[in-house]
């Protein structure tokens, strides 16, 4: 990959940053032939990541390859307190067990992004129980807490949003939270001399914290910038407490699922989804852009590719393109084996079911009533055939091969019911 003059610049000109410090003085600092230490954090409150995680690490890995070190923090003591957030849902915080278990998961996800293996600015990753776990109560509110006035952080956006909800409350561990990420940043800096902290826009009061105390106790200068969220058509944020999360974890978003959500992305997004996902030239974008069409396979090839390598990718197509087929008596048996063992939503069913039951099980709809609805819309599909009988009830001619039913919903919702012979 062909280096840029600027790195910031860059980025900045892509459209990918929301917000950063003292922009001048960066960008200077990057001017230098030098390499820097960057890093971002992610909690492992969770056993994957997603696809706004994946946009964060992949502007990591375009400083990586402009010769910079990446560091990569694993908030395992973190995830044990909570970052107050700005949605309505409040996160349950997990068992200590289950977060050793979803690091190691998210680890293995960040070791097929970043290089890892060769070059003095091979990637890093660091936990940070490694230090919060030693680490006496005592000593921290001396070296931290007393650098930070209650009014200042009461202030924070993401704790007035949670002191707005009724019904909810900011508890004192979750009001702390802002000082153990900036004492990260902190310790990284001892540590590792890092001088950039990478995180999405929702992040910039804790990057700042960050900044704060490095300059308060340290006298030394660093920075932060954040990068646009990643959001959905509705413009709401993929977490990992919303039901439109598309996870890097092919167990929870299968390459196939993984596929789909970006060749179907509205023709609002794709320009922007290949400026974050893809390393393509905005030139190129811009002559990829006249047909949508194919703006949107390449991107979703693209990133299927990087994600799930080249079989994950070629799973996706194979699994489309049997799908798609308008005919389903073409369809060989081992290609309903090829869609129940790679990734397309299936259920097994034992017994005889009337169809409004089904959908709710294999979650095309949220209730019997709602089942209805669609039934009567003309949105349920059978073998590819139209069902618009309220009453139906699955039965033996229903099966394919003995074994298996295809239901969709609408164009695209497909799950794949089957038994066992």
């Amino acid at each position: 990959m062909k280096k840029t003059k600027n790195i910031i610049k860059y980025l900045k000109n892509r459209d990918l940053l929301h917000g950063i410090t003292k922009q001048k003085e960066l960008e200077k600092e990057f001017e230098k032939n030098k390499m820097h230490s960057i890093y971002c954090g992610f909690d492992t409150n969770d056993d994957s990541l997603h696809i706004g995680h994946l946009a964060i690490l992949l502007i990591l890995r375009k400083f990586q390859k402009e010769g910079h070190k990446p560091i990569v923090l694993l908030g395992n003591a973190t995830a044990i307190i909570g970052d107050p957030s700005f949605r309505k849902i409040k996160r349950n915080l997990e068992k200590l067990q289950n977060i050793k278990e979803f690091t190691k998961k998210i680890k293995l996800q960040i070791l097929r992004i970043l290089n890892f293996k060769y070059g003095k600015n091979k990637a890093v990753i660091e936990t940070n129980n490694s230090w919060f776990f030693s680490m006496k109560l005592i000593k921290f509110l001396k070296k931290v807490g007393n650098n930070f006035s209650i009014k200042n952080m009461i202030q924070k956006e993401s704790i007035q949003n949670r002191l707005k909800q009724k019904k909810k409350s900011c508890s004192f561990s979750e009001f702390t939270y802002s000082l153990m990420q900036s004492y990260d940043y902190l310790h990284l800096y001892k540590k590792h001399n890092v001088i950039l902290q990478i995180g999405g826009s929702d992040q910039w009061g804790n990057i700042v914290s960050g900044i704060y105390l490095i300059k308060k106790t340290l006298n030394k200068k660093v920075y932060g910038i954040t990068v646009q969220l990643v959001t959905d058509k509705k413009e709401k944020k993929f977490g990992k407490t919303e039901k439109n999360t598309i996870w890097l974890d092919k167990k929870k978003t299968s390459p196939y699922q993984f596929y789909q959500f970006f060749i179907n992305i509205s023709d609002l997004k794709i320009k922007k989804f290949l400026r974050i996902f893809t390393s393509l030239s905005k030139k190129t974008i811009d002559l990829i852009m006249k047909n949508k069409k194919k703006a949107q396979k390449v991107l979703a090839e693209k990133i299927t590719k990087k994600v799930h390598g080249s079989i994950g990718l070629s799973s996706a197509k194979k699994i489309s393109k049997i799908l798609f087929l308008k005919e389903i008596s073409k369809l060989k048996e081992k290609d309903f084996s090829f869609l129940l063992n790679n990734g397309i939503p299936n259920l097994l069913i034992k017994n005889f079911f009337d169809l409004q039951s089904i959908l709710v099980a294999c979650k095309l709809s949220t209730s019997k009533r709602n089942s209805r609805e669609l039934i009567r819309s003309n949105a349920i599909f059978i073998n590819k055939k139209l069902n618009n009988k309220e009453d139906y009830i699955i039965d033996s001619k229903d099966f394919i091969y003995e074994k298996y039913i295809l239901i969709r919903k609408g164009k695209k919702n497909y799950v794949l019911l089957f038994k066992k012979k």
